[in-house]
């Protein structure tokens, strides 16, 4: 048994089982790690391992080439998504402010009835039941029309 731990010897040739892998060693390189991999049990499990998970990695890290009319159409069917959210929102909206506008309204009324209303009583009859304020007929003549002793000289 070799003096190194075990798990370092678990991993070391990680990298070369990687760019074995990968397609990466070349001449040398390669045959020496061929020869390395009929003998090592460890490193077998580690191509075993690597050949299971590595495809779906290079899948993840790989971007789509997409044409740039899939690239418009999603891009338009995205856009009319979020129209159709927009439209959908202010709906609510607008039912939640006419509720809370009319709410206020009646609460407004109801308060205003309960203080003008002892205001009103402790005030008199005579502002409760009169439809108008009497008539002064100074103040209805006018800023112009002047006084009585005015109407009949001439300066």
């Amino acid at each position: 048994m070799s003096d190194t731990p075990k798990n370092q010897r678990r991993d070391h040739r990680l990298e070369d089982v990687l760019a074995y892998k990968q397609g990466f060693l070349e001449g040398a390189e390669l045959a020496e790690f061929e020869a390395h991999l009929r003998d090592c049990a460890d490193c077998q499990a580690e191509l075993e391992s690597v050949s299971r998970f590595l495809p779906d990695l290079q899948k993840a890290l790989t971007m789509e080439s997409r044409s740039t009319a899939e690239l418009w159409a999603a891009a338009q069917a995205q856009f009319a998504a979020q129209q159709a959210q927009k439209q959908k929102k202010p709906r609510r909206n607008l039912l939640g402010l006419r509720l809370g506008l009319s709410a206020a309204a009646v609460s407004a009324a109801t308060t205003i009835f309960f203080v003008a209303r002892p205001l009103l009583q402790v005030a008199g009859p005579e502002i409760v039941n009169s439809p108008r304020p009497p008539k002064n007929p100074q103040v209805d003549a006018g800023v112009d029309a002047g006084t009585k002793e005015d109407a009949g000289t001439e300066p």
